[in-house]
């Protein structure tokens, strides 16, 4: 029995050693199926995928032709078996595992979650069956909306809507654009983190009553705080206004001693600075105050460069002799009102930026219980914290759960550890100890070094330290130390790199405690720092085992090569920061790949090509997306002389998305006009996207014709998939040929969304809008081409050629860019924040930012601070060991040694290290200068094709995309099928009336004929006809006069009442200004007596409603003219 721990750094065979070791334990008994008793779980359906197939794959050898597995010889000695008794075992397990597949646990840790959660719904409180909805996101929106609503609907609260008021009120003082509904959706995403999952399952999620209080709490301290400021700064403006000496007469005059006090009182008692600086720590203020006895005006009196300033000096002191020292006194207070209070204050302001979205929160919370308990549903994410709560602590619960699944597990295997939550190890920890106890062994398998996603609320300390602790008895740690994909030179400058970098780590923190004001530590700065670095060692522990070895079959040297690329590094802006502001927080753009080195990059490539590389055998890769459109933009547009012939196609997650097509923008914007025609930048929009498809096709520029806009506004009346299609066939002709495969998927889109949603145009493009336009076309693999991603998804994959054009990222990168951070602290319980602590509201959100350092959360900062150093170095990790032959960096060239801060990853490299001389100079790798990025590549490495892969499969491309003609598809007439045959006037009059009943003045012609299409009233071919027949109604010189928009219509409306038994429907009523009213009846046919009487028996029902002046009419609808008779009556 043990638990094996296996540390499998990047390119070590971690998949070879997880299908090794669960071959062994499979096949360790004479049971077929025990396959079934073992649970092999990882984070992605690909990893499982890649599992299954190679256990399936290793068994099938086993079972066929054992001498070819690489496994044989070390189950034969592990199982004590012969190779044909192991044969015989492989072919028995593998025969069962095909007939009984479903048992073959190999899957994704969300799978087995729901799973569990589907087997324990009764127990969760659903009678029917339980949902899992893996996207989030909708049900929260869903969350916020009715919270929202209730307010609207006038449900109101009067504590939520003066948090609502207080929230936007803060947004428009701070000048930042608000959007409620977007800022609560926002904030709402905080009920998915780790932080509050386990308030709430600790049952410490507070009342919205109990934030409302400790927000009265925080605004009543720093009420207190600036009070006592503001009174001491108006004591020291009072004690200088007694002698009748003005500011601007002092040293230095309102940039002095009285610099601090003039900004406290301009920002209303606010004890900092902009930059979230102590006033009171300007050097004036200071000086003054600790000046010795004999001189007691020190940089309050300007000393006086003359004899007539000296004079005025000494005027200056005798007028302020009399208040000096108690001026002195007062500012001194002053000063140490604000050094004590800082931590207090700066807690209070920081717990009162959220507080506000905090009370919201819960309401918001409260709406999303009650709309998954009523709709049966359950959030993919809320899994772990519910298992939790049903194992509880006892590992008897564990046989219960097994029986519930229907499945017994004996052994444990996880992979990619480092990716495991602190809940998700709650769920597992009581099922390893069930395994262990029974005498069952279990493997767990990671890498803290390539934990990248502790956004995601991993925690690779679980690896590192956590395991062993929980298992000191049977834990097991082994590290495979080869490195199976990389050439020696890769491996040996990763083995040179990341232990230097380790090092920097360390200095770069203990450089930045150094600046450290111990404001926000009650138990003193070295105390903290102790356990920082105590942490900062277990993080660091991850690296221990970071050098890797190189297998024997992979040690010749010469195929590959490390190259670092020196750029020209680009222009300083001016730094227009001043001081005391914190430029960490006051960014707002993503920054970009550096130009020198995208400048580089075209001339790079054309290189490895040149030696014999194919396109698809290289990676780029970035850190955001941002930067993936850069370098997309760069080899777009490289220039012919760089090129030399070659091209440079590449493939790209984020360059396929579906609305990156011209002709998808043009159709979605079409769409959007569509839905609401009356909006003028919609249109203008539309224009736009009409411009640049002809542009694409060689045409001139010019708009939509009204035409135009008018078809097209009259077929918008169909479904959702018509009308793209029928915009496809109207103008597809203008689309680039090479977007015919964004256009199928855009289509298919809209059939799955018909399908599943509704045909509704504007639900359609929100969707788009939401998160539809991030969909992707299907990426051909098999194409040459260059792949182009971000660093997280390349995790996993290796490449022969990596090329890094940018590592400038901030070893911090969560106090970069304008995102905002959320961090969860728990209020610290210390004497000082009593009044706080005593609401019962045990953890705070707060924004993640340096100002922290000078509050009580100071300790937490600086842990995250840690954690995000820690994440930005696993990236480059990540990074750098994915390529199999060459790795390209960029690094920027630097006149002299860098003297500056080092705050990103690429200053770790210019740092210095041994001798003075910087780290990318001590570092096997071949270095270039910007002046020649390329260096000498004749002794560079040659790549060689073997025959096989020359033959590539050839891909299917999907070209200009053509739809069946619309008006030759099948359609249902509603009404009208006999509208054109001779023998039918009635049905020919009852089509007139329908569409006549539509038209109110004669601009109603052309809507109500394509209303009456659209219905089926009526045959598209025929519509030109009966438009010329209506208009020769609406303009007859004695019809005209009921078309002209002069009389108010109504158009078949009943008369009742009175002694009626049945109600009247005459056709057109029009009712003048002049109080005149007009009947008209249509008809078809012949003139008969009956149509008379009928007209006259409405103009006598109009009389008997009060109305004197009444004539009727009869509209016999002939052709080629109608025949209009006055009825007498």
């Amino acid at each position: 029995m043990a638990l094996d721990i296996y540390t499998a750094s990047a390119g070590s065979g971690k998949t070879h050693t997880l299908t090794r070791e669960y071959l062994r334990l499979a096949l360790s008994t004479s049971d077929p199926h025990y396959f079934s008793t073992i649970q092999a779980v990882t984070f992605t359906k690909k990893a499982t995928l890649e599992m299954k197939e190679r256990i399936v794959q290793e068994l099938y050898r086993l079972a066929t032709e054992p001498e070819a597995s690489p496994f044989s010889g070390e189950l034969t000695g592990h199982l004590h078996l012969s190779p044909s008794q192991l044969q015989e075992r492989a072919q028995r397990a593998l025969r069962a595992l095909l007939l009984d597949y479903s048992s073959f646990r190999v899957r994704t840790i969300d799978s087995f979650f729901q799973e569990v959660v589907h087997s324990f719904a009764h127990e969760l409180g659903h009678s029917g069956a339980l949902r899992v909805q893996i996207d989030s996101k909708p049900l929260l929106q869903s969350a916020v909306l009715e919270v929202l609503a209730a307010q609207e609907e006038g449900k109101l609260d009067k504590a939520l809507h003066a948090w609502l008021s207080d929230l936007t009120q803060e947004q428009i003082e701070e000048g930042k654009q608000f959007d409620i509904k977007k800022k609560l959706g926002d904030f709402a995403k905080q009920l998915e983190t780790e932080a509050v999952k386990l308030l709430r399952a600790n049952h410490k999620f507070p009342t919205r009553e109990a934030v409302g209080l400790l927000r009265s709490e925080a605004a009543k301290i720093i009420k207190e705080i600036e009070g006592r400021a503001l009174d001491l700064c108006q004591q020291a403006l009072g004690l200088l206004e007694q002698t009748g000496v003005e500011i601007k007469y002092l040293s230095n005059g309102a940039s002095g001693v009285f610099s601090p006090v003039l900004a406290c009182q301009r920002q209303r008692g606010n004890i900092f600075d902009s930059g979230h600086k102590l006033l009171v720590d300007k050097a004036y203020i200071r000086d003054f105050i600790d000046a010795p006895p004999d001189k007691p005006f020190t940089k309050l009196v300007p000393k006086g460069t003359n004899a007539a300033g000296r004079e005025q000096a000494r005027a200056l002191e005798a007028r302020l002799s009399p208040i000096v020292e108690e001026l002195r006194t007062t500012l001194s207070d002053f000063r140490a009102h604000s050094i004590g209070q800082a931590p207090l204050y700066m807690t209070a302001r920081q717990i009162l930026r959220y507080s506000g979205l905090y009370g919201i929160l819960i309401d918001i919370d409260d709406a999303l219980q009650r709309l998954k308990l009523e709709g049966s549903l359950m959030l993919l994410s809320d899994a772990p914290s519910l298992i939790s709560s049903l194992l509880g602590d006892s590992q008897s619960d564990v046989p219960f759960l097994y029986e519930k699944i229907g499945a017994r597990v004996d052994h444990h295997m996880i992979d990619e550890f480092q990716d495991t939550s602190r809940m998700q190890y709650a769920n597992f920890l009581p099922l390893l100890e069930n395994s262990l106890a029974s005498g069952k062994d279990c493997l767990i398998v990671g890498d803290a070094k390539q934990s990248i996603y502790r956004f995601r609320n991993s925690d690779s300390t679980l690896l590192t330290t956590q395991l062993t602790e929980d298992f000191t008895s049977s834990a097991e740690c082994k590290n495979l130390e080869d490195n199976w994909r990389s050439v020696p030179e890769i491996v040996d400058f990763n083995n040179a790199l990341y232990p230097q970098l380790c090092s920097l780590i360390r200095n770069v923190f203990d450089s930045l405690w150094s600046e450290v004001r111990g404001y926000g530590f009650p138990e003193g700065q070295e105390e903290v720092k102790s356990r920082l670095d105590a942490e900062l060692d277990i993080l660091l522990k991850a690296y221990e085992d970071v050098e890797q070895n190189t297998p024997k079959p992979k040690q010749q040297r010469g195929l590959g090569q490390v190259v670092l690329h020196r750029y020209a590094p680009p222009k300083k802006k001016d730094d227009s920061t001043t001081e005391g502001e914190d430029s960490e927080e006051t960014s707002d753009t993503e920054e970009e790949v550096p130009s020198g080195a995208l400048d580089q990059l075209p001339l790079v490539l054309v290189d490895l090509l040149k030696r014999g590389y194919r396109c698809s055998d290289i990676a780029i890769l970035v850190r955001t997306k941002a930067h993936a459109a850069n370098v997309a933009e760069t080899l777009l547009n490289a220039p012919d002389d760089v090129l030399e012939g070659y091209s440079l196609p590449f493939l790209s997650e984020e360059a396929l998305h579906v609305d990156r097509a011209y002709s998808v923008r043009f159709i979605i914007a079409a769409l959007s006009y569509l839905a609401d025609t009356s909006i003028p930048l919609r249109l203008a929009v539309l224009q736009e996207a009409y411009h640049q498809v002809l542009a694409l096709s060689g045409r001139a520029e010019e708009d939509l014709s009204e035409a135009e806009l008018q078809e097209l506004r009259d077929f918008g009346r169909q479904g959702l998939y018509e009308v793209v299609e029928i915009i496809n066939s109207r103008y597809g002709k203008l689309f680039p040929e090479s977007e015919g495969a964004y256009l199928v998927k855009l289509l298919d889109m809209l059939y799955s969304w018909e399908q599943e949603e509704a045909a509704d145009i504007s639900t359609f493009l929100q969707y788009w809008q939401d998160k539809g336009h991030l969909q992707s076309i299907v990426n051909n693999s098999a194409e040459d081409a260059i792949t182009l991603m971000t660093i997280h998804k390349s995790k996993g994959l290796g490449f022969p050629v990596v090329l890094l054009p940018d590592i400038s990222w901030e070893l911090d990168q969560a106090l970069s860019g304008n995102k905002e951070n959320i961090l969860w602290c728990p209020i610290p319980h210390i004497s000082e924040t009593e009044e706080l602590t005593a609401t019962n509201v045990t953890s705070v959100p707060l924004k993640y930012t340096a100002t922290l350092q000078m509050s009580y959360f100071a300790e937490p900062y600086f842990e995250e601070k840690l954690k995000n150093m820690m994440d930005s170095l696993n990236l480059l990790y990540v990074a750098t060991t994915r390529p199999k032959q060459e790795l390209h960096i960029w690094i920027r060239e630097e006149a002299e040694q860098s003297k500056e801060k080092i705050s990103k990853i690429e200053d770790l490299f210019l740092a210095s290290v041994e001798d003075d001389k910087a780290l990318h100079e001590i570092l096997p790798a071949h270095q270039t200068m910007k002046e020649d990025p390329i260096g000498d590549s004749t002794s560079a490495p040659k790549k060689k094709h073997s025959d096989s892969e020359e033959d590539s499969a050839t891909a299917l491309q999907v070209g200009a995309l053509s739809s069946y003609p619309i008006d030759k598809r099948l359609a249902i007439l509603r009404e009208g099928l006999e509208y054109f045959s001779e023998d039918s006037q009635r049905a020919y009059g009852r089509t007139l009336h329908l569409i006549l009943s539509e038209i109110e003045t004669a601009s109603d012609v052309a809507p109500a004929i394509s209303e009456a299409v659209h219905h089926g009233y009526i045959k598209a071919e025929h519509a030109e006809e009966l438009s010329s027949q209506l208009r020769a109604v609406v303009e007859h010189p004695e019809a005209a006069r009921w078309f002209d928009g002069t009389g108010k219509i109504f158009n078949e409306r009943a008369i009742i009442g009175g002694e009626l038994e049945t109600s009247r429907r005459p056709d057109r009523v029009i009712f003048y200004p002049d109080d005149h009213i007009e009947v008209v009846d249509y008809k078809s046919g012949e003139e008969r007596k009956s149509h008379h009487r009928q007209v006259r028996e409405y103009m006598e029902l109009l009389r008997q409603m009060g109305y004197t002046e009444v004539s009727g009419y009869l509209c016999y609808l002939h052709e080629p003219a109608p025949k209009i008779l006055q009825v007498k009556g």
